[in-house]
């Protein structure tokens, strides 16, 4: 049997308890993948360049397509919805591509409108969510700052739990997240979502307030493990 899902946690679990082995795949880390979404959309943006009666060979260019195989992340479903709002029959796809870009303004429906609506409906499932937005401020924090520190162990200390405690509170959360080697987007989409007000809505995060809250929280580390060194020194 072949079964296509998001990473979510019961769907693990389930198969975890079968004796026989399964194989589980990544396909954001199949050999390939920006190759293979590289070529979706060269042939998508020909077949867009021919309706729209543009030249597929100066539009979009090799350079826009290596853009949004980047910011694919490996991941299809990037792809398939930039293709879908660029290649809408009664709009400009000229456009409409310099919406993605951020080019342009976005007047109408956001091109990101079912993404940011899965991305919403998995955030809004989480049951803690004071909780889950003190994780996003650390989160969106902590993108910035890849390879400092301990990773998981540190997310869960700034937010007062153990790495365990970390881990199942955000077990909802596996469809959006990786774990290893440490806590991180599987798309960079999801923080662009979390950067847009206009798309994350209560879920918001600037990059501003991000930082300002995780310096915060390691100042209250700081200060913690400071005050317990001097009463181990007074004792």
């Amino acid at each position: 049997f072949v079964i296509c899902s998001r990473p979510e946690a019961h769907i693990e679990d389930f198969f975890a308890q079968f004796q026989y082995p399964t194989l589980q795949i990544d396909l954001a880390n199949v050999d390939g993948a920006y190759r293979d979404i590289e070529t979706y959309l060269k042939f998508e943006f020909v077949r867009i360049a021919v309706d729209q009666e543009l030249d597929p060979v100066v539009w979009p260019g090799q350079r826009i397509i290596d853009r949004l195989v980047s910011q694919s992340s490996g991941q299809f479903v990037y792809a398939s919805t930039t293709i879908k709002y660029v290649g809408d029959e009664y709009e400009s796809a000229v456009a409409r591509l310099n919406i993605i870009l951020g080019l342009k303004p976005c007047t109408g429906k956001s091109p990101f409108a079912e993404l940011d609506a899965l991305y919403t409906e998995i955030l809004q499932r989480q049951p803690d969510q004071d909780f889950l937005k003190e994780f996003l401020l650390v989160l969106v924090a902590r993108s910035m700052l890849v390879g400092i520190g301990n990773g998981n162990f540190d997310d869960a200390m700034l937010l007062g739990l153990d790495e365990r405690e970390l881990g199942r509170k955000l077990r909802g959360m596996h469809s959006l997240l990786k774990f290893e080697p440490f806590i991180d987007v599987h798309h960079k989409s999801f923080l662009d979502f979390l950067d847009d007000p206009s798309r994350a809505g209560e879920y918001h995060v600037s990059k501003h307030s991000a930082n300002r809250r995780y310096m915060q929280l390691v100042t209250d580390e700081l200060v913690k493990a400071a005050s317990n060194a001097i009463e181990q020194t007074d004792s």
